[in-house]
């Protein structure tokens, strides 16, 4: 699904923008304000059991004129979306481009420079929504391993449950959430693969290995816990490949913080993503990786 162009002049007119703001909302089911409240009251609202957000391939944000809201928006879309490969296009004419700007660091994808012609609006989306780097194979028997290790950490380190509910070619090389703790490797295969965390289910699972209360971990606690515990998926990972034909050595994590990091990559290696719901939050792991000389 995506939003509607129209406009002979070639601009993306009041219908298009007015259709992408429903679709948003459809998505997002409620504002932030409004979600902050209902979590506060903990009460359900008469008539919306049946309201069931739709997964868009893309959404299109047009600026207001209050740059805080458009920024607590953007953010919130992104967190809603849990981790799908939903691409945030903002169409911004160029006297808006600095707000713009600013909602890419925030979690948006990619600027639409507004009025476009329809040939560019076109190709602009085409490239957006292809998976990356699908000429070379998805090894699934690295990355079974990776994604059995993760789930047995979470398991017997955590205490929690990791259900997988989805896997796809992910667009784009960009990380997810707000902590990713990030494993390189080289040998027989080669490329990086990523843990990405929110914020809140990051310092869950560190305070629950470490015995202490999630609120009480700095971020220096945070961030060596996290790389700590994505060092012992790794070790698993790799143990369990070691009598295999892609044996690997992986160098020490590194964990980011923040939206808009890309890893590293082979040349045209694809990106595959597992989701998983981790104590109702979303938890994604992302591999991309290639036959080393292929």
């Amino acid at each position: 699904q995506t939003v509607t162009y129209g406009g002979e002049s070639g601009s993306l007119d009041s219908d298009a923008i007015n259709s992408a703001k429903s679709r948003v909302a459809l998505l997002l089911s409620e504002s932030p304000a409004q979600e902050e409240k209902n979590n506060e009251k903990k009460e359900e609202k008469p008539g919306n059991k049946d309201l069931k957000p739709i997964e868009p391939d893309c959404i299109l944000f047009q600026p207001t004129a209050s740059e805080d809201d458009d920024v607590k928006l953007v953010r919130y879309m992104r967190r809603k979306c849990a981790f799908r490969d939903v691409v945030i296009f903002i169409a911004a004419s160029y006297s808006d481009m600095p707000k713009a700007k600013k909602l890419i660091v925030c979690g948006a994808d990619d600027i639409l420079i507004v009025p476009m012609p329809p040939a560019n609006l076109k190709k602009k989306l085409t490239e957006a929504l292809s998976p990356a780097g699908t000429r070379m194979p998805v090894i699934t028997k690295v990355i079974n391993p990776y994604i059995s290790a993760t789930i047995d950490l979470l398991g017997t380190m955590a205490g929690l449950h990791a259900e997988k509910k989805d896997v796809f070619l992910k667009k784009n090389y960009r990380l997810f959430g707000d902590i990713s703790a990030i494993m390189s490797f080289t040998g027989k295969v080669e490329g990086e693969v990523v843990v990405c965390f929110e914020e809140q289910l990051a310092r869950e699972v560190v305070s629950r290995i470490m015995a202490t209360q999630p609120d009480m971990l700095t971020k220096d606690e945070l961030r060596e816990g996290i790389g700590e515990t994505v060092n012992i998926i790794a070790g698993n990972a790799k143990a369990s490949l070691s009598s295999t034909e892609y044996t690997h050595q992986i160098a020490l994590p590194a964990v980011v913080f923040g939206h808009g990091h890309e890893i590293s990559h082979p040349g045209n290696a694809p990106c595959i993503v597992v989701i998983f719901e981790v104590s109702g939050q979303p938890l994604a792991v992302m591999v991309s990786m290639t036959i080393k000389g292929k």
